[in-house]
């Protein structure tokens, strides 16, 4: 690991141990084109870990599922914009000592993505949580705005240590999967110009974003890699790796009934999609 990128694990040691994490989630197998949900289970560790750069301070939260062997391949996830239509759900000024809605409110989806994935793949996730400064793109606000594979690099062994302490090799990532939930497009698409013309990325997914109205209803891509969408907005054309989820079709789905098929695309598909990757 670079010797000026350091890194603190601070979750309380019954997330680190191995655990369960169960939830309900949307079944690979719908019946009479309505989805069914099921409930799943899966089994990992989980961490989160303040990262020092440059004099900076970043949080990346990480889900690695048990048994998993390979820490060069990593699912990216990006969770939604922190700011929405006004309305702040994680504050600026929260986020070097991750308080307020960090930790209230967006920490959540290590557990929930990283459990529907532990479910399927033995791949580990990172979840690297962004301020709406970060979406300029530069340091010191974007923490791959400088040396991005090295960086990334450093996170992974960071998280190689905390699983299977011992090792003394850095990890050099090789694969990447790259997602994000609805408004979280817009980083998705940063860690694309950031990342893609290295080859890293074989895959990129996206969970609702066309739902977003000012949204194109195309797939996010990089160079070489596989594009996937899971949405309740069909393509413009019938297109390979479009998903289409009417909304009709989340009639028997009762869990996060209250907040509708967008949230239920992306709380409850990261399992279904996770078991067609095509990083194993």
């Amino acid at each position: 690991m670079s010797n000026d990128i350091e890194f603190t694990q601070t979750n309380s040691v019954s997330l680190t141990s191995t655990h369960d994490v169960t939830q309900m989630v949307i079944s690979p197998v719908s019946a009479g084109g309505f989805f069914q949900e099921i409930e799943q289970i899966g089994t990992m560790n989980e961490f989160l870990f303040e990262m020092r750069k440059d004099g900076a301070i970043y949080w990346i939260g990480a889900a690695v599922p048990q048994g998993t062997p390979d820490f060069s391949k990593v699912q990216v996830f990006f969770h939604p914009t922190v700011v929405q239509a006004g309305v702040v759900h994680a504050a600026e000024g929260d986020y070097p000592g991750f308080g307020g809605g960090w930790s209230g409110s967006l920490q959540r989806y290590v557990a929930m993505q990283g459990g529907q994935l532990a479910g399927a793949r033995q791949t580990p996730l990172i979840v690297p949580f962004m301020t709406m400064a970060a979406f300029t793109g530069l340091a010191p606000a974007y923490m791959f705005g400088t040396r991005p594979i090295e960086t990334l690099n450093a996170i992974m062994t960071a998280v190689r240590d905390e699983a299977m302490p011992g090792a003394d090799d850095l990890v050099d990532v090789t694969q990447i999967g790259v997602s994000s939930f609805s408004s979280g497009i817009g980083a998705m698409r940063l860690f694309i110009k950031t990342f893609g013309s290295s080859g890293l990325i074989t895959e990129t997914t996206d969970f609702d974003g066309a739902f977003i109205v000012t949204e194109p209803k195309i797939i996010t891509r990089s160079p070489g890699a596989v594009g996937r969408v899971f949405s309740q907005v069909p393509p413009p054309t019938p297109e390979v790796g479009w998903v289409t989820m009417p909304t009709a079709s989340f009639r028997d789905i009762n869990t996060f009934r209250a907040q509708g098929p967008h949230a239920q695309i992306g709380w409850m598909t990261f399992f279904m999609a996770s078991l067609s990757s095509v990083i194993i």
